[in-house]
């Protein structure tokens, strides 16, 4: 049908595999069915490896600094490239509950409680 487009949601998925075992008990092999399922839930990324010849690629993803970070990231369309992005301070002394009253630590950052009390943030 033209204009139709499908909406997958891969995090109600399964993948199950199903495979058979050879089972060795006193000198006898038994053959047994087994399977095993993959949920789709969660964050996915992919790890598997591919080359990139350009040399800023190449540079960037060598001298990658883990603890101060870089400048630019360096993505690309394909599997085995990532990034991880930290927006906050990791301080957490205050809260605020629905109403808006000032709480206790609640495992949020403080900088987004306070964006979210200021701004509309749905999650």
């Amino acid at each position: 049908m033209r204009g139709s487009m499908a909406m997958m949601n891969f995090s109600k998925g399964t993948v199950t595999i199903n495979y058979k075992e050879d089972l060795v008990t006193g000198g006898a092999t038994t053959r047994v069915k087994k399977s095993i399922v993959l949920n789709m839930k969660g964050n996915t990324v992919s790890l598997l490896n591919q080359s990139n010849t350009k040399p800023a690629y190449s540079s960037a993803i060598s001298t990658a600094n883990a603890t101060l970070g870089d400048e630019r990231l360096y993505l690309k369309g394909g599997e085995g490239s990532m990034a991880i992005l930290s927006l906050f301070d990791k301080t957490d002394l205050i809260g605020y509950d629905k109403s808006g009253n000032l709480t206790g630590p609640n495992n949020v950052s403080d900088e987004l409680d306070n964006i979210r009390k200021k701004w509309l943030v749905n999650k």
